[in-house]
Formats: structure tokens, C-alpha cells, sequence
């Protein structure tokens, strides 16, 4: 499989790469790999996600089978004072300014009293893209608080317990993430890059 060269290939991290068989097109979006793999032309094709990309420019894949589009995870970081979470929101917040993530994740700072330590970020985001994310928070270097939680399951205890967080936002993002038509996609299936 030869991937087309990308002039950003960063910026293609959490997007999707899917072999036609006689061709590969890189650059969909998890919504646009479902149409493609309803399409009964293309039912028996793959798809893998872009899940890093290195210093020079090389693409790891993972291969994705029905991808589950409704799920949400999330990485929480957990900081004994109010005030190291307030720095661990402002910075992730700089970091995705100067360096955008590779999918919509939303932050939130609150209060959650089930969590040890209590004072915690939430980054939430669909679960197909839990490689962008973690791809992005390696590339910042980024360490993390006192505590470290992650997990769908994490999240929805979360959810329960904090009924409104202090504040919250939505990182910036590299990539257009607005999916395209079923039809927009069937008809552009001979372009190999999608974006």
C-alpha cells in the first residue's frame, strides 16, 4: 500500500486512510470511512487510522474494522490544588493554540469529588480518536497532573458527579473535521487525497 505524500502530514493524524484495492486515498474522517464501508462496492475494502506520524514524516496505521462512532472517552488529569489545575487548563489551552489537536476535544476544569485528587481537567472526545489525542499530547509534551484517570468509564463517572464545570472550552483543532456528504464522498472515491 503506497500512501500519497501529504505536504502536512500532521496535520492528517486521527483521519483516515482507506485501500480501494487498485488505490489508497488518504484523509477521511470517521464518518466518511462509514459510508465507504456501507457502500457494498467498497464493503470489502480496508480502512486504518493515521495514528502518529514521525520527525520525518513516516505515517503509523491501525487498522480499523466497523468503527464504533458514538462513543466518547477521556483522559482526565487529576491536581491537588485548584490552582495547578488552573495551569494545567491554561496550558493545554496555549498548547493547542500554538500546536492545534488533531480532533474536537472539549476541556473542562472542575471540582469532581469522587476523584483523588479532587481539582481536575477533563479532555473529552470520540473514542475513534483517542490516537489524534494522544498523538498531540505527546508531540507537546505534555506530563500530565498528581493523578492520571482515562476512559469511557472514567468519564461517565464524571459526568455523574460534576453536574457543571468551572469553565470549559474547545481546543483548537488542525484538522476540518466536518464530514462531507454520503454522496460527496461515493463521488470523490478516485482522489487520493480527501483534504
Amino acid at each position: 500500500m503506497i500512501i500519497p505524500t501529504l505536504s502536512s502530514p500532521h496535520d492528517y493524524v486521527g483521519l483516515y486512510v482507506f485501500d480501494f484495492g487498485g488505490h489508497v486515498a488518504v484523509g477521511y474522517t470517521a464518518e466518511e470511512i462509514g459510508v465507504l464501508q456501507r457502500a457494498p462496492a467498497y464493503g470489502e475494502c480496508n480502512a486504518y487510522q493515521i495514528h502518529s506520524v514521525d520527525e520525518q514524516g513516516r505515517i503509523a496505521l491501525k487498522g480499523v474494522g466497523d468503527l464504533d462512532l458514538s462513543s466518547d472517552h477521556a483522559i482526565i488529569f487529576a491536581h491537588r490544588t485548584p490552582q495547578d489545575a488552573d495551569s494545567t487548563y491554561d496550558g493545554l489551552t496555549d498548547s493547542a493554540d500554538a500546536e492545534p489537536v488533531g480532533a474536537v476535544v472539549r476541556m473542562e476544569r472542575a471540582y469532581h469529588e469522587r476523584c483523588s485528587p479532587e481539582h481536575v481537567v477533563v479532555l473529552s472526545y470520540k473514542a475513534h480518536t483517542m490516537f489524534a489525542v494522544s498523538d498531540w499530547l505527546r508531540r507537546i509534551d505534555f506530563n500530565g497532573g498528581s493523578h492520571v484517570l482515562a476512559g469511557t468509564e472514567e468519564l461517565e463517572l464524571y459526568r455523574e458527579t460534576v453536574a457543571k464545570p468551572e469553565k470549559s472550552t474547545y481546543l483548537r483543532t488542525c484538522v476540518d473535521v466536518t464530514s462531507r456528504t454520503a454522496d460527496a464522498v461515493l463521488a470523490s472515491v478516485d482522489q487520493r487525497v480527501q483534504r
